[in-house]
């Protein structure tokens, strides 16, 4: 896995470079926000030009578009038009997997204190659990058959690129993901944190190519994406919405949806970043998302993980055992 996210990495930073992303050469991505009432007319603009329309965010009075590059000055220049911006990439950051190692991320938040404080394998009567509390998780899918998953409520949605339900997982990475929150205490296995909470699986990110292609691996969604994967999980009544993602570059339209959410009182929490610098990673940057570093078994700052004055919490990232 680890030589396939190297690979994707390395193709992406190659499209990256020519400043479009996955657009043709003379297209452009970008974020269009428009003046309150104006929707029909920013469609108009972007139809006019040849465009096509990814995402409506009607709280944001903005939409996701693709469009001729050559067509952007005309429409900033537009009165109805309040601010284009790029929709930038956002990457799935991947997990630190052991060859065989006992759970110790579990006890070091103190998560067995709570609901098997005898330690006896049973969850305590009464004890706090997570029941009633539905958690978003944005990421690659959930093997949802897996035994550690048995007896869990669990629901989803796919964005359409992917091409594969939201239940299962060709990278892994989402049901690690699911594994740590919400793995049941059932004797074999492993433990979530909370085991008895709901999941809402938004699927964003899937393998693309076959292994004989040199760009096989990970594929990368844009900042709208994200967006609209976030306002699905609110829409399924998520309380807290889990992002183990990033990317380099902030986003204004980004920002604003992610405040509009946090007002709404939902906890959205994300991944500091792996590129271990001082660089600030996003949406884990944005005032309204908690920023999350990784430590290992000794609290001591992995080698990857950021470290800048935005992190707001570290947790066990290194070498965690989950379901995969």
């Amino acid at each position: 896995m680890k030589k396939n996210l190297r690979a994707a990495w390395l193709a992406t930073a190659l499209l990256l470079a020519t400043g479009t992303g996955a657009s043709a050469a003379d297209t452009s991505r970008i974020y269009l926000s428009f003046q309150p009432g104006q929707k029909n007319t920013a469609r108009g603009l972007v139809q006019q030009a040849g465009g096509k329309i990814h995402h409506e965010f009607d709280s944001l009075n903005a939409v996701a578009a693709t469009l001729p590059t050559a067509a952007l000055a005309g429409i900033r220049n537009n009165p109805n038009v309040l601010r284009v911006e790029d929709d930038p990439p956002r990457f799935l950051l991947g997990c630190d997997l052991p060859a065989e190692q006992v759970p110790y991320g579990i006890d070091a938040v103190q998560a067995t204190a709570l609901w098997d404080a005898n330690n006896d394998g049973v969850l305590d009567a009464g004890a706090p659990i997570g029941s009633g509390i539905k958690i978003g998780i944005i990421d690659s899918g959930v093997f949802a058959g897996h035994s550690d998953f048995a007896g869990v409520t669990m629901t989803g949605y796919s964005d359409a690129w992917t091409g594969t339900d939201w239940n299962s997982d060709a990278l892994g990475h989402g049901t690690h993901v699911t594994g740590t929150i919400v793995a049941q205490l059932n004797g074999s296995g492993v433990v979530g944190v909370s085991p008895g909470v709901s999941i809402h699986m938004v699927k964003v990110f899937d393998i693309y190519g076959d292994e004989s292609d040199p760009d096989y691996g990970v594929y990368w969604v844009y900042s709208s994406t994200l967006l609209d994967a976030a306002q699905r999980c609110q829409a399924a009544g998520c309380k807290i919405i889990n992002m183990s993602l990033g990317g380099g570059a902030p986003s204004q339209t980004e920002n604003d949806g992610f405040a509009q959410l946090y007002n709404a009182g939902i906890l959205l929490v994300a991944a500091a970043g792996n590129y271990g610098d001082t660089s600030v990673s996003y949406p884990a940057g944005y005032g309204s998302v908690v920023s999350v570093a990784a430590v290992d078994q000794a609290n001591a700052v992995a080698g990857f993980s950021q470290q800048n004055s935005d992190v707001e919490l570290a947790a066990p990232g290194v070498n965690v055992l989950s379901t995969v």
